[in-house]
């Protein structure tokens, strides 16, 4: 079993080594990590070469934003299961591992294993378990994982139809809802297996809200990742009562920060929502 490890990345020569060696530690050696550089104009490349591993790719790319770096890795990929690990994230040296066991052993589209968040040193990580409204629960975020935490069989990914090149944030919610949503077979390993770094240094981060402009455009981003979902939840009475009390909340989110932003928001989704 082979494993194919996608690693969108741009400009960020101070933390992709600590990814890439998190790759060549894994116990497990049938892997190849495809590094998708999404038009770096620092020295990405000249770290990404420096490593001298045949099963590390390289592929530079004019800037066309994460989601379509991903997919692009994805199409390159050979291996039967897919992850995509954000170039400044770990997996842990025995994540490849445990998840080629639980894949010998079952028939899985998604294997979602627990991940930490990890801020200024403290890490933060959230159970995983199977519900019987996997839909709800992960709407409500009883249930949440993200993107370096799952292991894709490859040909369900394309069937999900991979990351929405037009979202700049909300990416993983709305591939993760999507694919809930073709009932997969789901595994779920309660064990941690990676890392995810959140760094409010990092410019392409979107958790990085350093100013009224770019939290403007997170709030109004997040919510249309949200309201695409309006005509496709089976559940529709559900999750237009959901979306209105998102929508609330958004508003009031921005009406903090802008009340003219706030009203045009407003103006722009309520017919929609209501």
């Amino acid at each position: 079993m082979k494993f194919s490890i996608i690693t969108p990345t741009f400009n960020r020569s101070a933390s992709i080594g600590r990814s890439i060696e998190s790759v060549i530690a894994q116990t497990y050696p049938n892997w190849e990590l495809i590094i998708v550089d999404d038009g770096s104009t620092d020295n990405t490349a000249d770290i990404v070469r420096s490593y001298n591993d045949s099963r590390i790719k390289y592929h530079y790319i004019k800037n066309s934003g994460a989601n379509f770096a991903r997919n692009t890795g994805a199409e390159m990929a050979g291996g039967e299961f897919i992850i995509f690990l954000d170039s400044d994230d770990i997996l842990h040296n025995d994540r490849l591992e445990k998840d080629n066991i639980i894949l010998s052993q079952n028939n899985v589209d998604l294997l979602v294993s627990r991940a930490n968040l990890s801020a200024n040193n403290v890490n933060t990580s959230f159970d995983i378990q199977a519900e019987s409204n996997l839909v709800k629960a992960f709407i409500e975020k009883k249930i949440r994982w993200s993107i370096l935490a799952v292991t894709w069989n490859r040909p369900f990914f394309f069937t999900v139809g991979g990351f929405d090149n037009n979202l700049k944030c909300g990416q993983d919610w709305d591939i993760h809802l999507r694919a809930i949503l073709k009932q997969p077979n789901v595994h779920f390993n309660n064990e941690i297996l990676s890392t995810c770094f959140v760094d409010e240094t990092a410019g392409d981060r979107i958790a990085s809200v350093k100013s009224k402009k770019s939290a403007i455009k997170y709030f109004n981003n997040i919510f249309d990742s949200r309201i695409k979902f309006i005509n496709i939840i089976p559940d529709k009475a559900y999750y237009r009562s959901y979306l209105k009390k998102y929508f609330f909340k958004t508003a009031l989110n921005l009406a903090r920060l802008s009340f003219k932003d706030s009203v045009n928001f407003f103006l722009k989704h309520f017919k929609r929502v209501f």
